[in-house]
Parts: structure tokens; sequence; C-alpha cells
């Protein structure tokens, strides 16, 4: 027998197919750099400020989905709040706070909140973990890049991949473009 080498997509490809043909639930997990809000005003002294603190806060979003719940892990600095931001389509205006999904890192720097998504049924969905410095969200915002998911009966039927590196079918199996995090995606394989 000949050994191949396969790389590290192939492999996740083959495990997620070997999961779906027993029975597993479609399950996918992705790691996002929280990255601070683009500041608008230039000029002003105030928010060259702002943009000079939150440069230098290093925040990082794991988020895992399985069934119907999305678990959410964030690490950084001690204190901030986040929460996860949901919207239809990928527009900033769109997006609003889940209920229920406000969080604080606490003194280790980790904060984690498992959401229930069964409220939206069936629905495309982007999703963004949103950081500020308090619980009104009113200084030194952070995100991360939006992701979308599918979601059939409340529960997640496919993960899509993030915004800018969407998940392609190709040959029967999933990849991932150019993909600087670790991503897992188990879809609707054929």
């Amino acid at each position: 027998m000949e050994k191949e080498k396969k790389s590290r997509r192939e492999a996740l490809g083959l495990i997620g197919k070997a999961g779906v043909i027993m029975g597993a639930a479609p399950y996918f997990f992705v790691s996002l750099n929280i990255i601070p809000e683009r500041e608008t005003d230039y000029k002003s002294e105030s928010s060259g400020r702002q943009k000079y603190r939150t440069k230098d806060i290093k925040e990082k979003a794991v988020v895992s989905g399985s069934g119907s719940q999305l678990t959410v892990k964030v690490s950084g600095k001690p204190g901030r709040h986040y929460f996860v931001a949901v919207a239809g389509s990928d527009i900033r205006e769109n997006y609003g706070a889940y209920p229920n999904s406000e969080g604080i890192i606490n003194s280790r720097g980790l904060g984690s909140k498992v959401i229930d998504l069964k409220i939206l049924s069936n629905s495309r969905i982007y999703i963004k973990i949103v950081t500020g410095e308090t619980d009104k969200f009113d200084s030194q915002l952070a995100e991360t890049e939006p992701f979308i998911v599918n979601l059939k009966g409340g529960t997640i039927a496919a993960f899509e991949g993030v915004v800018s590196r969407p998940i392609l079918e190709h040959k029967g199996s999933m990849i991932s473009v150019a993909s600087t995090a670790a991503v897992c995606s188990i879809n609707k394989i054929k």
C-alpha cells in the first residue's frame, strides 16, 4: 500500500465526510482576530488618541457550533466587554446584539458564552464578535470579520466560511480559500 500525503484541508474534509456518514451533526470551528474599529475622523486629536489605544489591544475569538448552539470564547484584556452581533446581510447598520450574548473578559483574559440559535429557525445569518471598553460599547470598539452560517429549523445546517474566505466546493469536498485561521466545516456533501 502506498502512502499518500494529504493536506490539512483534505484531512479535515475526510473527517467531515466520515462524521456525516456516521450520523454526526454538522460542526464548525473558526478562530478570528478581533480588529479595532476603523476610525472615520482622522483629523480629530481625540480620535487619534483612541486609535493609538485600540491599536495595542490584542484580542481573539474562537467560535464553534453544532446543533443549535454556538460557543464563543474571547481572549483579551481583562474587564473588556463583548457580545455576538447578528445580521441578515453584511451591512454594518443591520448588525444587532443577539439576546443574552453579552459577556465580560475575566481576570485571566478569557470570556466564554454559549448561545442558543433556536429562535432564528430558517435563515442565512452573518455573525461577528464585538468588544468594547464598557458595557455601553461607546469607546474602543473592536470586531471580528463576519462569518456566515445557514440555519434550518433552528439548528446549524451549514457553515459558509468567513466573508473574505468563503468555503468552496471542489471535487466533492469542502475547502477554505486562503485560510489563515483554523476552519473546519461540514456542509451538505453530495
